[in-house]
């Protein structure tokens, strides 16, 4: 299995990301999922994508799909410890990828960033500023 896009984590933001890119124009044969809770895999499988069963931690899971030739990898698992695990797994096995990590705390994006993640999102940052831009000025006097 040689995917160009792996998506690790398929829990609300990581089937976000995974919608997002098919409605892109990404093709369902170039994306694979990683999903360790039974629950979430099957509805992964819903949407018809790829799913891998497996903790994407253990070096076993994500090697079936991290490979150097992955162009892209985007980690939304948590805790946020283990999307640095994962990414730093991710990075050794494709040197070339661009990773994508979602952290909750924004404290722990160095991090992130050190165990090899092109960019990094610290969600609970983003959906502050979301909330506050969703007033659309409002809030000046």
């Amino acid at each position: 299995m040689r995917p160009r896009t792996v998506v690790v984590g398929c829990g609300v933001t990581g089937l976000s990301a995974a919608r997002q890119l098919l409605r892109c124009g990404l093709s369902t044969s170039d994306l694979v999922t990683v999903e360790v809770r039974p629950d979430v895999v099957a509805e992964a499988a819903h949407l018809e994508l790829r799913v891998i069963c497996g903790d994407g931690t253990q070096h076993a899971t994500l090697g079936r799909v991290v490979t150097p030739h992955t162009r892209r990898v985007i980690v939304t698992a948590g805790p946020d410890e283990t999307a640095v695990m994962i990414t730093m797994l991710a990075r050794a096995m494709s040197p070339t990828a661009t990773v994508v990590t979602a952290v909750r705390d924004v404290d722990l994006v160095p991090f992130a960033r050190r165990a090899g993640a092109d960019h990094v999102l610290a969600t609970s940052d983003w959906a502050g500023r979301a909330l506050a831009l969703m007033l659309d000025g409002q809030g000046r006097t």
